[in-house]
């Protein structure tokens, strides 16, 4: 799927032929799934790809500088475009695992907004990202078991990427990110209802201070993940609920520099500014849930 800046270039550019890459693991030399490569010219991004499930691309931008390498579970790769070649290569990025106690645990509980009323849908598409908080309201932190959420529509297979961040310590946004895995999901063609994502062989930690939970579309694929160009029904809807509370966060397209977005409190905002009361359904959030252990 590709994000396209309209420029608008006061100088002749070179042009090239669309070039055909696969990224690799460096350690394993497995492919690297839906890896993030954003052509950069004169410092800033004119177009960004996701790889396909199989870590190919075909780079059809004609006019740029670098090519940038980004992936979760990976360090970033910047590379010249005299210098890309038919294989990148990313390197697995080291961290250390907070330690979480979860021996001799096998009871899971549901935390989140799974259950809560529907009240309408919101969703995403390629290149965006819906996080909600979740708070931890046991007492210590644990480990994730599963990702949940109720899909509206999807008109056409779907692929996207969780990440998990903990709470920003000075606005009600995500903070630092806490997934270190590329983890992907994939939702199938006309799928509605419940919807679970098994993370019981990543680790994940539910905090302390809780967790924001983020879908990244990733965009529609076949069945082999390879990322299709389809215009019409490219994203996927899924259920929301009524909140008072602002934990509803987005981000918009990676490109654009404002970073995390808090839709409830823009709303709030919005609504004293033209000096009216907020209609009581006016405040909402994705129904996502999680199954921790305890």
């Amino acid at each position: 799927m590709k994000f396209l800046y309209t420029l608008v270039l006061g100088f002749a550019c070179l042009t090239v032929n669309a070039q055909n890459l696969i990224v690799l693991d460096a350690a394993t030399k497995q492919p690297v799934p839906f890896t993030l490569v954003t052509a950069i010219l004169r410092g800033e991004p004119v177009s960004r790809d996701y790889c396909n499930q199989d870590g190919t691309l075909t780079v059809s931008v004609k006019n740029y500088e670098m090519l940038q390498f980004s992936c979760l579970g990976y360090k970033e790769v910047v590379i010249k475009k005299s210098d890309v070649g038919a294989q990148v290569l990313l390197q697995p990025d080291a961290f250390e695992l907070d330690e979480v106690v979860i021996s001799g645990k096998t009871d899971v509980l549901t935390v989140g907004y799974i259950d809560n009323k529907k009240l309408n849908f919101s969703g995403t598409a390629a290149g965006f990202q819906d996080a909600v908080y979740i708070p931890n309201t046991l007492g210590s932190a644990t480990t994730i078991k599963s990702f949940l959420f109720k899909i509206v529509k999807s008109k056409n297979r779907f692929a996207y990427r969780l990440h998990f961040y903990k709470p920003s310590l000075i606005a009600h946004t995500p903070g630092e990110e806490i997934t270190h895995d590329n983890i992907i999901g994939f939702i199938e063609k006309d799928a509605k209802g419940l919807t679970e994502l098994d993370l019981s062989v990543y680790a994940v930690e539910f905090p302390l201070e809780g967790v924001y939970v983020s879908i990244e579309g990733l965009g529609t694929c076949d069945a082999n993940g390879t990322i299709t160009e389809t215009k019409k029904d490219a994203f996927i809807t899924y259920e929301t609920f009524r909140t008072a509370e602002p934990i509803f966060c987005h981000q918009p397209e990676f490109f654009i520099k404002n970073g995390w977005i808090n839709e409830n409190e823009r709303i709030i905002r919005d609504f004293e500014y033209m000096k009216e009361p907020v209609p009581k359904d006016a405040l909402r959030a994705p129904s996502f849930g999680l199954k921790v252990y305890r």
